[in-house]
Order: structure tokens, then sequence, then C-alpha cells
């Protein structure tokens, strides 16, 4: 009985289950397996077609996929209070990636036909929706960080073919072209040429003054540029 009381207060800490009711929780309580994972073990894995929803109560997971040469690659961490597994679940289909532990980690283990039941509660529902929803946008951010080294170069050579350099650094500054034009040219975003110029004035590549851009450094803005 000690353990179960323990573990629903465990539970009430997951932030999926953080606005759920008590019959919930206790259903969850009495259903859950608990194990303990020692760093590096495997959870659950891909391609597992009853994999189950998994709440982190302790320690940290680590969700990746793994290539055609079988190279692994890293998608994102869960702590204590996340949980990972309900999308293969509410989809109906096997599991697309591997869950490791990246230390020593305690995790409430639920079964796909209760999950899926849970899943489907109002509360729950909302909750699932929120935490999808920051999935996919960290996702959206750590490909967008990715994409931006070459990004930058391909802004970068646009600069460099559109300004002339002035012999006098401290000539007046030259006019770019606009943002949506180094867009094009560069074939990204209007935000990502923002943030690549944003990027090369910390480094001391450029200074922007207004509309117009002065180049500090061409040499190092044409190396980059070269890619």
């Amino acid at each position: 009985m000690k353990k179960i009381i323990e573990l629903k207060a465990s539970l009430a800490q997951q932030t999926l289950f953080a606005t759920t009711d008590a019959k919930t929780l206790e259903l969850l309580a009495n259903a859950a397996r608990v194990m303990d994972f020692k760093s590096g073990a495997y959870v659950t894995f891909q391609g597992e077609v009853e994999s189950p929803l998994l709440l982190v109560l302790l320690g940290q997971l680590r969700v990746s996929s793994l290539s055609a040469k079988g190279d692994e690659a890293p998608i994102r961490t869960v702590s204590a209070g996340g949980s990972t597994g309900a999308v293969p679940i509410i989809s109906n289909r096997p599991s697309n990636v591997n869950v490791i532990a990246n230390r020593e980690s305690t995790v409430a283990i639920i079964g796909r036909t209760l999950a899926r039941q849970i899943l489907s509660e109002p509360r729950v529902s909302v909750a699932l929706n929120g935490l999808l929803a920051s999935v996919v946008g960290r996702l959206v951010d750590c490909h967008g960080r990715r994409e931006f080294p070459r990004a930058a170069a391909r802004v970068a050579a646009v600069i460099v073919d559109e300004l002339d350099f002035p012999a006098d650094l401290d000539a007046a500054p030259a006019k770019p072209p606009s943002q949506a034009t180094i867009a094009a040219m560069a074939k990204v975003s209007r935000e990502t040429v923002s943030r690549v110029l944003s990027s090369l004035e910390l480094r001391g590549l450029i200074a922007k003054e207004g509309r117009r851009i002065r180049i500090l450094d061409p040499d190092a803005l044409r190396a980059l540029g070269n890619g």
C-alpha cells in the first residue's frame, strides 16, 4: 500500500497527469510496472510492436533512431516528470525509435491497452497535445540549428557578391539588398537571413547601421561565403 501511495505521488508530478483526477492516478499506480535501468540499458526497441507508454520517475532517457547503416541518431532526452511512447500508441503502430537510459533511471511502464484508454481522457488529452506541440517545436528548432551553418554561408556569399568592399573600413557603409532579396538569392527564409545577420554582427564580421551594413572583416566574410 505504501508503495502504491508513493507511486501515485510520483505520477501526480508527471506533466502528462498534472491535472488528472485521483481515480486515474489510482488506476495507473495499480497497473504500472516500475523498473530500474542502468545507464546504457535499452528500455524499448525500434520496431517493437507493443511498445508501452514510459513515464520517467527518476533519471533520464534518450530517444533515438537507427539509420540504415546502424548509426544512432539521437532525437531528444526525457527527464524525470516526462514521458515518451504516446505517439505509436495513438497511431497504433510499432515504435519507430529506441529508448535508452542515459543514466540510472526508474521508469513506470504502462501497457498499450490502458495507455490508450488514459490518453483519450479529456484532461490527459489536453496535456498530451501541449507536450507533443513542445516536442515538435524543439525538433524544428534543432533542425534549424543544424541547417544554420550552410544558411550562413549562403547568406554571406550573397552579401559578398552584392556589396563592394570599401578600401577604407571607415568609409560610408554600403546598402545591402533587402532581406527578402537576400532570402530569395540564398534560398532561405527572411527569418533565417535576420538570424544570420545578427550572428555575423556578434562575430564582428559586419556592423548593422540602420538598413545599411558595414563590412568589418572582409576576409572572414569571404571565407564564410566560400563555405
